[in-house]
């Protein structure tokens, strides 16, 4: 119906775009001058997007920000009563209330009255509609600060969107446009207001660009029923907000089955019209969330849809991404997801706030990334994404792989769009594929690694250099993998304008074999340097990045050749077995200018083909690069991960009994429980107080690797905080902060634990608040070293009092009462005399005799006085006091000298 409408109209539609675009634009000449002149008149006050939309409507609902005014009188106080707090809030809510009526008020008498929307009493907002000139007396208003556009927000998917890191790419400004993604499902409920303006199918403002029905019955009251396409288109726009949604209904109601289902071949008919409009539309992903059950390793190529995959891909560039399907199967994907052609997706946690169950398993224990337990897979998987409790599209808390898909097909818009803007065109789908693989994280599960999908923040990391090697899209003869013999499968991989240097290399390798751990592999560059490995065991098939996901750093003796050339990839099967396939392979390498990066790693890649460490027998790397025994779900949660608690300690520790949760059975936990663990090695008696507050939570404490008996097993009431006080004897402890089954959350847990320690000591602190030994006999004290020793001098082991010192064996007290010099009485001195006097009997320092020498110095002086050399004499000069030979002048001027130095060194000093 809409393509015949749009056909039959076109002529008419033509003439009258003609006619209105000539006015529109001999006005919009004009009026643009005027309207930038207002944005720049009020600069960010007015966002530029309500001058530009009054090009298109006279009237706008725009947000208004408003002054306070006495703020000091509303400002929040923690320690105010509930019924301080509730007069606050009342005296701002009046002082908000005139400020905003005020403001109408003016507006109105300037005969420009608005329409009041929402006044939002508790906020400096309001919401109003008016024309421009209330917009410009609005901006010119002291009492206005903001006005904000009304934006129309797209359907958002709050933490799995980050989590997939598609917001690198929003940041930068690729949000997918150009391109188109097909929704095979249920009709998307396009009026529900999640879309945009959607009154007409197709338009501008809608993100809905066409919608088709492929059933026999009522699509409208299908997407009343059904939310289902709904809530996947609503992730796709999550991911790529610009990209264009096709609603392609196939769904429809089966009254014996009670549930809406879709026919095979009504999907094929969709599969088709995608083909048929694929130019047109931009098309560059399909989404089909949908499949059923099978109980098979083997992919599905001999499906009817296989064709019709392959046309897409093939003739299209399109990259068609189907859910593996929520049977819990772990050796098998659901159909169609099961085609080698399809890009299948698993589902896992985004975050650790909700645990999920569905008809095929339970999760309990709820982890940022971990797989969820219904999700289907095997080796043959392509990637993981978000798919717990989505809200998109109009509907909340969706889950399953169904959820997971969506994501998948958006990044690939994504890629898509960013690459026409920087390379001038798109890339072929089995690059847009093998990219959102090559660059998704390692996730491990279940004893295998699976990939994250996850994209990169720098956006530059998909340019790396791509080849391909001889593609079978299903299983051939001409690509079996030979057994038995010496005989090898050899796959050309031409390189002609690679970089200089390969800065990185890495393999994807993909194949079909019930266990691929038979199977043997030889890369080799054209300088004849050569790699080889045997797959690892796990699940059924291999689909997977050599250099990545596993073995990383087993081509970096390639990292400094010459690309170019021709590079030969052998693979062998040790035991000649059916189904044993190659499908495909592809080369990436990194740029000479790559940069290795183990910042914080402890194993896995470092980015440029190399290996930051290897972790030991029966352990994982993590895809956060740390090591970890392949029966717990990550590192740092079980016993043998647990955070060790140095003592003494006495401090705090924050944490989430979500963050990381064991949720395999081992020794320390079960899949029911959701313990955080820390580790206490004790050497001897150590005093042990803790408590865990912040949620109803419970404590354990168990001994020698959880073995034993259990010493604590504390359930506190509401509000009352569980605590463990005892002694711990010498030996290993595990403590357990436990959130129980369904209950987990925030904690902080206070930790005082101290061991007493008197060794060598006689007295003083114990180190934990006790006191080693008793109290020091009366003349002694405890010295830092723990010993009690006197407080004074110490003679022939007896005390002594204050001012006594040692003479010999025998405390002894000086006596220099008025004596200044000779014997204090216990073989000190009182003191010296100075030069020239000696020390008498009585202790009096007394002048030695000298009278000779007073006599001569007499003599000289009265000699002086004859010859008028004495003080005050006049030698003629006129000036009384101040001889022939000037000393007393001189004696002045340095006692000046003198002066000035000291008075000049106090001004430095």
């Amino acid at each position: 119906m809409y393509k015949k409408t749009i056909s039959v109209c076109l002529p008419l539609l033509s003439l009258i775009m003609s006619v209105c675009l000539t006015t529109f634009f001999a006005f919009s000449d004009s009026a643009h001058a005027a309207w930038s002149g207002e944005a720049a008149s009020y600069g960010d006050k007015v966002d530029i997007r309500i001058w530009n939309e009054f090009k298109h409507s006279s009237i706008q609902r725009v947000i208004v920000g408003v002054e306070e005014g006495q703020k000091s009188a509303t400002k929040y106080d923690a320690n105010e009563s509930r019924a301080q707090a509730l007069s606050r809030q009342k005296i701002r809510i009046a002082q908000l209330k005139n400020i905003k009526q005020g403001i109408l008020d003016d507006l109105s008498t300037k005969g420009g009255a608005a329409t009041l929307i929402y006044e939002l009493p508790s906020f400096a907002l309001m919401v109003i509609e008016a024309g421009r000139s209330q917009i410009e007396s609005l901006a010119a208003d002291e009492r206005v600060t903001r006005i904000w556009f009304n934006d129309r927000f797209k359907p958002l998917v709050e933490s799995s969107v980050p989590y997939t890191g598609a917001n690198a790419f929003h940041l930068e400004g690729f949000n997918g446009a150009g391109t188109a993604v097909a929704v095979i499902d249920g009709p998307v409920k396009y009026w529900n207001g999640e879309f945009g303006d959607c009154s007409e199918v197709g338009s501008e403002t809608c993100s809905i660009k066409a919608w088709e029905n492929f059933t026999n019955q009522d699509p409208t009251e299908i997407a009343d029923g059904l939310g289902h396409g709904s809530n996947v288109a609503g992730i796709v726009l999550g991911m790529a907000p610009d990209t264009d949604i096709l609603s392609l209904n196939v769904f429809r109601w089966f009254a014996e089955e009670h549930n809406f289902m879709a026919e095979g071949a009504d999907i094929l008919a969709a599969l088709d019209w995608v083909a048929t409009n694929a130019k047109a539309a931009d098309t560059v992903a399909v989404n089909m969330s949908l499949g059923s059950e099978r109980d098979s390793s083997k992919p599905c190529n001999d499906d009817p849809r296989f064709d019709a995959l392959k046309t897409l891909w093939e003739a299209n560039g399109i990259v068609t991404v189907i859910a593996s399907g929520n049977e819990a199967q772990l050796t098998s994907l659901g159909s169609p997801a099961c085609i080698s052609l399809a890009v299948s997706v698993g589902a896992q946690y985004d975050d650790d706030l909700t645990s999920t169950m569905s008809y095929s398993c339970m999760d309990l224990v709820p982890a940022t990334g971990k797989i969820a337990c219904y999700s289907n897979l095997n080796g043959a998987l392509d990637i993981v994404a978000p798919g717990i409790n989505v809200t998109a599209g109009g509907y909340e808390d969706y889950s399953g792989t169904s959820m997971a898909a969506p994501h998948v097909a958006g990044a690939v818009a994504l890629m898509q769009s960013f690459w026409q803007s920087q390379e001038g065109a798109q890339r072929s789908a089995f690059w847009a594929d093998r990219s959102l693989q090559f660059m998704a994280v390692p996730l491990p599960g279940n004893g295998y690694i699976y990939k994250s999908l996850r994209f990169p923040e720098d956006l530059q990391a998909y340019s790396g250099y791509k080849y391909v090697g001889e593609i079978y899209f299903k299983e051939s003869e001409e690509a079996a993998i030979p057994a038995g013999s010496e005989e090898n499968l050899e796959i050309k991989l031409n390189v002609a304008d690679g970089p200089d240097k390969a800065g990185g290399v890495y393999l994807h390798l993909d194949i079909i074999h019930p266990t691929p751990e038979e199977v043997s592999f030889t890369l080799t560059a054209p300088d004849g340097t050569s790699a080889a490995g045997t797959l690892p065991a796990g699940q059924a098939n291999f689909n997977s990045v050599l250099g990545r996901e596993y073995f990383p750093g087993i081509f970096a003796s390639m990292h400094d050749v010459n690309p170019d050339g021709e590079w030969t990839l052998q693979l062998h099967a040790a035991i000649n077995r059916t189904e044993m396939y190659y499908l495909s392979s592809a080369l990436w390498l990194s740029g000479p200018e790559c940069t290795a990066d183990c910042t914080g790693r402890e194993c896995g890649d470092d980015g440029c083909g190399g290996n930051c460490g290897e972790c030991g027998d029966g352990m994982l790397c993590s895809s956060a690069g740390e090591c970890y025994y392949r029966d717990e779900f990550c590192k740092g949660d079980t016993c043998r991960g647990a955070q060790q608690i140095e003592i003494p300690s006495a401090t705090t520790f924050y944490g989430n009994t979500r963050e990381c949760s064991d949720n395999y059975e081992s020794k320390c936990a079960s899949m029911f429980t959701q313990d955080k663990v820390y580790r206490l090695d004790v050497e001897r008696d150590a005093n042990f107080f803790v408590r865990v507050s912040g949620f109803k939570a419970s404590l354990y404490l168990r001994e020698d690797e959880c073995e034993g008996e259990e010493l604590f097993c504390e359930k506190p009431l509401e509000g009352s905080p569980a605590t463990i006080e005892t002694v711990l004897k010498p030996g290993t402890y595990f403590l357990f902060v436990d959130g129980s089954s369904f209950e987990s959350g925030e904690f902080q847990l206070e930790v005082d634990v101290c061991a007493p320690d008197c060794s060598g000591r006689e007295c003083g602190s114990d180190g934990c608040g006790g006191e080693c030994g008793g109290e020091c006999p009366e003349g002694r004290s405890c010295s830092d070293a723990g010993m009690c020793a006197c407080e004074f001098a110490e003679c022939g082991g007896v005390c002594c009092a204050e001012n006594e010192v040692c003479a010999g064996e025998t405390c002894c007290l000086p006596d220099c009462t008025a004596r200044e010099c000779g014997d204090d009485s216990c073989g000190g001195s009182c003191g010296d005399c100075t030069e020239g006097s000696s020390c008498g009997e009585t202790g009096i320092c007394t002048p030695d005799e000298t009278g000779g020498d007073n006599e001569s110095e007499a003599q000289e002086e009265s000699e002086d006085e004859e010859s008028g050399n004495g003080d005050g004499a006049d030698n003629g000069s006129g000036s009384g006091g101040c001889n022939s030979n000037g000393a007393p002048a001189t004696t002045l001027l340095l006692t000046i000298l003198v002066t000035a130095a000291v008075l000049r060194r106090k001004r430095v000093l």
